[in-house]
């Protein structure tokens, strides 16, 4: 992979007056750097629909260290409960710093790979934005834009290219909620990324074994990530996740939504029962993992090895088994802290409840402006 980017353009300057440029890290990925003094501490922010995290991670001997994290609820995915809970979290979950890294996903999110022929860096910056126009479908003057050059050396002559999109005033508000929230941005990452960062440090192991997958289930989204050797080659958002399990529970018994949401993640006795409620819906989340990974094999003419379960929605009893037994491949979950030293003071329970929540907090602590 090739590493580094180019800036196709500069957003507003934030509140302090300090330049917002696109760049790119050691892992392919759009993000926002804030120029400013570089913090001693890295945190990950990850703000979802249905949980905000928080992850802090510093650097020892070489060696990274969970000095902290925090976990909250939303009641709501709106503005305001975001901001309780993320103000919650800054005070009580023991971070030692106000700037923060965070990410963005979702359908004002584009992700492309695309073939273009030989060329140099310099000339690719001069084409990309005419390139990009093809698979963008917002005006190209409305996005902040980059295109790292994923492999350079293919035998058909060819580059691999990454493009990767967001909508200028989306990340304009992203910036907003954090800063009203009383922390400062450093970077924005895409959750996908993140999770790649956060996945190679702690199974190292597995960016040499050939093809894999990460599933990271969440609330609204379920994000597909396949690389090869450790290098991304796909990436979907699809907009099936847990809530639309608790929904349909809802509506089969007739209960609230806070009720239902109890009721999935605490079958209990009922577990046979709720299974049977939610398969509608795997089923079609199931049709859509199938179908990217067929696109995927089409393209490559070769399958997926295994596939590495992550998010909140995968903490759901069985689901495993019935990923495994449809897709007729080895699911298995994984630590996002298992190469990590961990501050014994935490609350090891309640952390390791929290693992497969962690994943993108986790990575994006990684993304430390330092590296860029």
């Amino acid at each position: 992979m090739q590493e580094g980017g180019f800036n196709s353009h500069k957003l507003k300057k934030n509140n302090k007056g300090e330049q917002v440029t696109l760049i790119i890290t050691r892992v392919t990925c759009v993000l926002i750097k804030m120029f400013g003094k570089k913090p001693k501490e890295s945190i990950g922010l990850d703000i979802g629909n249905h949980y905000v995290k928080i992850c802090e991670l510093t650097q020892k001997q070489g060696k990274y260290y969970l000095s902290a994290f925090g976990i909250e609820h939303l009641d709501n995915d709106s503005q305001e409960a975001k901001v309780t809970a993320i103000k919650k979290l800054a005070r009580e979950s023991g971070i030692t710093s106000n700037k923060v890294n965070i990410s963005v996903c979702g359908p004002l999110v584009i992700v492309r790979y695309i073939l273009l022929p030989s060329m140099t860096r310099q000339q690719l910056e001069s084409a990309i934005k005419f390139e990009a126009e093809k698979y963008i479908p917002f005006n190209i003057e409305e996005v902040t834009l980059n295109a790292p050059i994923l492999e350079e050396k293919r035998e058909d002559g060819k580059i691999r290219v990454l493009i990767v999109a967001a909508k200028k005033s989306f990340i304009e508000d992203y910036v907003k909620l954090v800063e009203s929230c009383g922390l400062e941005p450093q970077l924005i990452d895409v959750d996908s990324f993140a999770l790649i960062n956060s996945f190679l440090l702690n199974n190292p192991d597995k960016q040499d074994q050939g093809i894999i997958a990460l599933l990271h289930i969440g609330a609204n989204f379920t994000n597909i990530n396949i690389l090869k050797d450790g290098v991304s080659h796909f990436m979907r958002d699809i907009t099936i996740g847990g809530r639309d399990l608790t929904k349909i529970i809802a509506e089969k018994l007739n209960m609230d939504y806070a009720s239902a949401e109890n009721v999935k993640c605490n079958p209990q006795t009922r577990q046979e029962e709720i299974f049977s409620i939610i398969t509608p819906a795997l089923n079609n989340l199931l049709g859509e993992i199938s179908l990217s990974f067929s696109y995927y094999e089409d393209q490559l003419e070769r399958g997926i090895d295994k596939v590495f379960l992550s998010g909140g929605t995968s903490k759901l009893k069985d689901l495993d088994k019935f990923l495994s037994s449809n897709l007729g491949m080895d699911i298995v979950s994984w630590d996002p802290v298992l190469k990590l030293q961990v501050n014994p003071a935490l609350n090891q329970e309640r952390l390791k409840s929290c693992l497969p929540m962690l994943s993108v907090g986790m990575g994006l602590a990684l993304s430390s402006p330092e590296k860029t």
